[in-house]
């Protein structure tokens, strides 16, 4: 049994070993301005597919409906290609990964990745692997049909509502961590679940809806 017990923890540990010397080769491209967002979304697909494995399993006495989150995973990824690109450039950044801290209303927060130096907060960036229930917060149009939903009965979805209750957890990143507006960010991949099928709108068209709705640059959505 510990014999078994110790090849899945090894298993784990080559898997996350991995997903960081994919994140240190990003790095060490971005730190000579390469384009890396293909290989980002390469290695994110990748993570889906390993999640995915589940599916593997499927026969007349065993059925599964839908893969574990990736989103964990994803974060570390991305906190270590902060953390190779800070060691690669000299920075001298600290990578907090969904590290609590108290904040300056006294209460436990927790975001997906807040960045040091000199012992002092300079960003934070949520990151959410999809956009889920937060479809909203990127496209008007979106906004449009949610409200028309609810309006009619057919929904009890406020999108205003959630919109505003997601603006008011960055903005609480700002005060608690005594950093501008301006250094919150938010990493969405992929918009698959903002961007409908035979829809027109372009990438800056959710930009420009991510700045209205955040109060954020549109360079603040990555």
């Amino acid at each position: 049994m510990m014999m078994s017990k110790e090849k899945l923890v090894n298993l784990r540990k080559d898997y996350y070993a991995l997903l960081d010397n994919k994140a240190k080769t990003i790095s060490k491209k971005l730190s000579k301005n390469n384009p890396v967002t293909q290989e980002i979304l390469k290695a994110l697909n990748e993570m889906y597919k390993s999640v995915d494995c589940e599916k593997d399993f499927i026969n007349n006495s065993f059925e599964c409906a839908y893969h574990g989150p990736v989103t964990p995973e994803f974060e570390f990824f991305v906190s270590r290609i902060l953390y190779h690109y800070s060691e690669i450039k000299k920075l001298k950044w600290k990578i907090y990964l969904r590290r609590q801290s108290k904040g300056k209303d006294g209460k436990l927060h927790v975001p997906d990745i807040r960045i040091e130096k000199n012992n002092k907060t300079i960003a934070i960036i949520e990151i959410k692997a999809k956009a889920g229930w937060m479809q909203s917060f990127f496209s008007s149009e979106r906004v449009k049909k949610d409200i028309k939903r609810f309006n009619e009965g057919k929904s009890d979805f406020q999108p205003m509502k959630k919109i505003m209750e997601i603006k008011k957890s960055l903005h609480a990143y700002s005060y608690n961590y005594n950093i501008p507006y301006k250094k919150v960010y938010l990493l969405l991949p992929t918009l698959t679940l903002v961007h409908r099928k035979n829809s027109e709108r372009k990438i800056s068209d959710y930009k420009k809806d991510f700045s209205k709705y955040s109060g954020l640059n549109k360079e603040n959505f990555i």
